[in-house]
């Protein structure tokens, strides 16, 4: 609703100082920052610093503007009402390339990203900048069922549950020691702890004792997982386009078509 709100016509100054002003045919301006300039008289016109929202407005000849109680700002034209509010989607503030980092969330509500291509680990804390841990070595973060983190290292994986940590040792190499892997997919379904590699391909963690794909019923072709509602759930995304829900050990699968119709 737009209680306590003010209708302004040509101009105006929102909640975080910026100035909204509207100009000839379908042009909007802003002036980012103008709040906190001195107080002295300046030209509203487009100056240095100015941003044109693109796209235009939706109508020409804009006459009034107006910021609601949640931070909306509407601008009303000749063909209805323009709504511009705050882009929910930022850029990441961590270094380096995305596409190599995985997000997990602990009991505290602070993020944790692993950048695989170096093993960097950042900690973002609600409100706080995002800080790299040094000393640690992690190329992969995500969540087990219980919601507790695990980082994977590089001969292990450590799980940090309320206070508790538990470190898991990788599949044993040829010398018999813990194998320094990198991984390319972990996961908890509840009952294993599943990991992927290129050396290893997919293995599952059953009673401290890491078995291969071969001692699970599981499908071929295996392209993205997730766990499921129940432990030993698990519904499991094939090359071909099939879904299969895994359920301890017991298959069904859907074929492409009826996943596509049942999304719709």
């Amino acid at each position: 609703g737009f209680n306590r709100t003010e209708v302004r016509p040509a101009a105006l100054f929102d909640r975080d100082g910026t100035l909204w002003s509207l100009g000839a045919g379908r042009e909007l301006r802003l002036r980012y920052g103008a709040g906190a300039l001195p107080d002295a008289a300046f030209d509203a016109g487009m100056g240095e610093g100015d941003v044109v929202a693109s796209p235009p407005l939706s109508g020409d000849d804009p006459e009034y503007i107006l910021e609601d109680l949640e931070g909306n700002v509407w601008i009303a034209t000749q063909h209805g009402l323009d709504r511009f509010r705050e882009q929910r989607v930022h850029r990441s503030p961590l270094s380096g390339a995305g596409y190599y980092f995985t997000l997990a969330r602990d009991a505290d509500g602070v993020v944790w990203a692993a950048d695989r291509s170096n093993g960097s680990l950042w900690r973002i804390a609600p409100g706080r900048a995002p800080q790299v841990e040094r000393g640690r070595h992690a190329t992969m973060v995500a969540n087990d069922h219980r919601g507790a983190l695990m980082l994977a290292g590089t001969h292990g994986i450590e799980v940090r549950y309320r206070g508790v940590v538990e470190r898991i040792p990788f599949p044993s190499g040829p010398d018999g020691k813990p194998a320094a892997l990198r991984l390319g997919g972990m996961g908890h379904d509840g009952k294993v702890l599943w990991i992927f590699s290129v050396p290893t391909g997919l293995m599952g963690l059953v009673d401290g004792k890491w078995l291969p794909r071969s001692a699970f019923p599981l499908p071929p072709r295996i392209s993205v997982s997730t766990a499921g509602a129940r432990p030993g759930q698990q519904w499991l995304g094939l090359g071909d386009g099939k879904l299969v829900f895994y359920d301890n050990g017991v298959r069904q699968a859907y074929e492409a078509s009826a996943v596509g119709m049942a999304s719709r």
